[in-house]
């Protein structure tokens, strides 16, 4: 199933067609939610206009429909400000976006922000211009081409090497991170000058953004909806450039802060303030061993950054121990999309999915900061799986939320690499070939086989998988020709009963064998006896 979808080139189709067909046959089609009610999946279209009413036209959000469009007119906006070498106006930025249709230019009700795409470069200063997308108020898409077809093409554009962090560093998945933990909350304009911007998303983050390219920084005192007395950190890790630009600043008695914003001659040209979240580990055992991280020698898209933590247990105990440095309120925790583990789940909103720790000592009510679950894992599917863990720090109830997105993945691995025959299909209990060459089809049914091996006849007798290790070899290696499906082109195929045997690899270096003696090969061949 897909989570929605983007739609090319839609300016070229009338709009009727999306009112009247469009979204008749996405309506409700959708991947259930945790009631089992039917979703209609979220759209958006390229319509390459800087019009809001010939863009508007492909907009509908009233229930029935679920559709928006990219925000071209910002990404041209963007593009005249952040390749004028400085000198642009960041004045527009304010009224550019699409999501002005409903006469708030800032409300985050439509377009979809980008500063870059397949089609179009980012400005020559891209990290503020991302940084811009990822804390406005809306949806922010940031473009990653993963060089399917090759590097050194025009088309599809670069894009941001460093969208998954890894090699290229982590500047757009620290930004990422903010725009989850904190951006939310109306987006108010503070400072609206030529080469400085500072806006505020109430209460929670204060953002200031310069496109100067000469050294130095910009100093205003700006009003803020964040009580007096309160210590705000810089969440980016831009105050690290200068000595200029502190790590902390303090809102006042009257309600203001004062910001210093670090010119953009070395791309760093935005700071972002807000109060700090919780700091932590979080952890799962046990683990019977670790998948290390790939090296550099794979391709960007290919390249997995995490080491994973295998488990072969039934149960595992998640636990996160928070540090004193920031005293946490409460922390939330979410298996997969929402496992219900503990049968007391948040049904809906912006933590559906999510449930409460069985064990809980947040350090805000004097504890120690420790959170445990026991999980049952031995229902879950074989290969990998998804924790993420919002830890909380103590707000007002009027408070937007603030919170820290702990994560961590790992294997299951509690059996082999199954397979099922596909072709020659079983009959009478028998896989029967009728040829001297015939290409073999399987099936991995956990899917976590990510290489296979297969062996013949006298070579499949043994029921033991160490037996085969030494005989692997790329002549029996099968082919991969589906996400769990695999084959082999059999050649020379001798009459009589074969037995077949397939061992099978997982990433988590598990070796297992799949072996069948009930093959039947008829080809027609006679075997003649001269007397």
């Amino acid at each position: 199933q897909v989570d929605g979808f983007r739609l090319d080139a839609v300016k070229h189709i009338f709009p009727w067609f999306f009112n009247d067909f469009y979204d008749e046959a996405v309506y409700q089609k959708g991947r259930p939610n945790l009631q089992g009610e039917y979703t209609t999946p979220f759209s958006f279209g390229e319509a390459y206009e800087g019009d809001f009413g010939a863009l508007q036209e492909y907009v509908r959000k009233d229930g029935y429909g679920n559709r928006d469009v990219l925000d071209f007119p910002l990404f041209f906006t963007l593009r005249d400000i952040f390749n004028a070498q400085g000198f642009g106006d960041l004045r527009n930025l304010t009224t550019a976006s699409v999501d002005g249709i409903d006469g708030n230019h800032n409300s985050g009700n439509y377009g979809v922000h980008f500063a870059g795409s397949h089609d179009d470069e980012a400005p020559a200063a891209d990290n503020p211009a991302h940084a811009y997308i990822l804390t406005r108020a809306g949806y922010p898409l940031v473009y990653f081409n993963a060089y399917e077809f090759g590097d050194g093409r025009d088309f599809p554009k670069a894009g941001r090497g460093d969208a998954l962090g890894g090699r290229y560093g982590e500047l757009i998945t620290r930004l990422v991170s903010i725009h989850n933990e904190y951006a939310r909350g109306e987006m108010k304009i503070r400072r609206e000058a030529e080469d400085l911007y500072i806006y505020e998303r109430s209460r929670n983050l204060l953002v200031g953004i310069s496109d100067r390219q000469d050294e130095g920084y910009r100093e205003a005192t700006v009003y803020v909806d964040i009580p007096p007395e309160t210590e705000l950190r810089e969440l980016t890790g831009n105050h690290g450039q200068s000595e200029d630009i502190p790590e902390y600043v303090t809102v006042d008695s009257n309600w203001q802060v004062t910001l210093r914003v670090p010119h953009n001659d070395q791309q760093r040209g935005y700071v972002m303030y807000g109060p700090d979240n919780p700091k932590g580990d979080l952890s799962i055992d046990p683990v019977s061993h670790v998948i290390p991280a790939d090296s550099e020698d794979k391709s960007l898209a290919q390249q997995r950054l995490a080491d994973i933590p295998v488990v072969t247990a039934d149960t595992i105990t998640l636990s996160l121990q928070t540090t004193a440095e920031v005293p946490e309120d409460n922390a939330i925790f979410r298996l997969n999309r929402g496992e219900n583990v503990t049968g007391d789940m948040f049904m809906e909103g912006d933590f559906a999915g999510f449930e409460l720790f069985e064990f809980s000592d947040p350090q805000h009510d004097g504890g120690i900061g420790l959170y445990e679950q026991v999980i049952d894992v031995s229902d879950l599917e074989e290969g990998y799986h998804y924790i993420r863990v919002a830890a909380f720090i103590n707000r007002p109830e009027d408070y937007p939320y603030i919170y820290t997105d702990f994560r961590k993945v790992f294997y299951l691995d509690r059996k082999g690499a199954e397979m099922e025959v596909l072709y020659p299909p079983l009959e009478d209990g028998t896989h029967t070939i009728e040829s001297q060459e015939y290409v073999l089809r399987f099936k991995n049914t956990c899917g976590t086989g990510n290489s296979f091996h297969i062996f013949f006849d006298e070579d499949a007798q043994s029921e033991n998988v160490d037996d085969y290790l030494d005989k692997l070899s790329e002549e029996n290696r099968m082919t991969q020709y589906d996400r769990r499906h695999w084959e082999y082109q059999w050649e020379d195929i001798p009459p009589g009963e074969q037995a077949v045997a397939v061992v099978g690899f997982e990433e988590s270096g598990r070796a297992s064998l799949n072996r069948w003696d009930n093959f039947e090969v008829e080809t027609g061949i006679r075997n003649w006896i001269l007397y």
